[in-house]
């Protein structure tokens, strides 16, 4: 979808993601760096972008000592909360309504809540047989 748009994007890995670091780290700590989205802008030079979020229903659980990725996500999975975003590292307001986030999930089961009423969810179905050409096309191109 970003390559057809044209967007720079990133692909973040939800799976075993056991912190809330993809917001950011503050200046505070020797590990400081931007969130995520944040940097999508920052590495492309652009105020546009996609962040990938893939697995997003395998990250920790909300509620750990160092944060999740579902929690961080709470505070920029709004577009109105994306237009004043506050980057813990830059210390500075952010416009990053450019950013559209985009995610995977075998499930929504575990995403129940404030998180995914801020989603839009498409349900896709298992491939059906008539299905097959096509997929097995992409991914021979893909190869």
């Amino acid at each position: 979808m970003a390559t057809a748009l044209d967007l720079p994007s990133l692909v973040y890995a939800c799976a075993g993601a056991h912190d809330g670091s993809i917001g950011g780290t503050s200046k505070q700590w020797s590990s400081a760096r931007p969130a995520v989205w944040t940097q999508i802008c920052i590495e492309n030079e652009s105020a546009s972008g996609m962040l990938i979020l893939d697995e997003l229903d395998k990250a920790a659980e909300p509620g750990s000592q160092n944060g999740s990725v579902r929690e961080s996500l709470l505070g920029i999975a709004e577009l109105s909360q994306r237009r004043d975003f506050w980057d813990v590292e830059l210390e500075t307001r952010c416009d990053l309504s450019g950013i559209s986030l985009v995610a995977t999930a075998n499930s929504t089961e575990p995403l129940r809540g404030p998180l995914l009423d801020r989603f839009v969810t498409i349900a896709v179905g298992a491939p059906r047989r008539e299905d097959l050409p096509v997929i097995g096309q992409s991914v021979l191109e893909g190869l």
